[in-house]
């Protein structure tokens, strides 16, 4: 949703960072060193982990990891080094995989804002079960999310801070196939 309370075609704004990219003028920009290519690697991946709420996507071509290529092992093993430091979760390629093709199916229909009352409904839709999804609700119109109700049950929310805005999360168990219908109650 926009800061408005509209609902918006995007999902996430991948960050990608290649090795080619990074040390040469094919992205037509200036070429950096291995060592400003990887302090700005470090970097992106702590503002994805830390303050925005997006993919950090580094890729090196397995030539450049080797003796062939850029040499870039050390830059890897960086970049390596610093989602372990901040305790991201790894997952090899099956899992991420499998968790992307879940999650792009995922739909949140029927969206309507009645700003009178302050009350957010949508409904979320998935062909397959997903455990622990998470909902980001944005604040609207000056307001923030008090109360969740999913499917009439309370669920809880929590506040998360996000964009340098005021966020809530809105944690669910999508059943496969299943509708869940979600109210959110505002306040100022």
């Amino acid at each position: 949703m926009d800061r408005a309370g509209q609902i918006i075609d995007c999902w996430e704004q991948s960050t990608i960072q290649t090795e080619d990219g990074a040390l040469t003028p094919k992205v037509l920009l200036p070429p950096l060193t291995r060592e400003e290519a990887q302090a700005l690697a470090e970097e992106m991946l702590e503002r994805c982990a830390t303050t925005y709420h997006s993919v950090f996507h580094p890729y090196f071509h397995p030539i450049s990891l080797g003796e062939r290529g850029a040499k870039v092992a050390d830059w890897f093993r960086g970049v390596l080094r610093k989602a372990r430091e901040l305790d991201l979760p790894g997952v090899n390629a099956s899992q991420w995989l499998g968790f992307n093709d879940a999650r792009v199916q995922v739909r949140c229909e029927e969206a309507v804002w009645d700003a009178a009352l302050g009350v957010l409904r949508f409904t979320v839709t998935s062909p397959r079960a997903m455990a622990g999804a998470t909902i980001l609700l944005p604040p609207c119109c000056g307001r923030l999310p008090f109360e969740a109700m999913v499917g009439g049950n309370e669920i809880e929310i929590e506040p998360v801070e996000l964009e340098q805005s005021d966020w809530t999360a809105l944690i669910v168990d999508l059943p496969a196939e299943g509708r869940l219908h979600v109210v959110v109650r505002y306040e100022a």
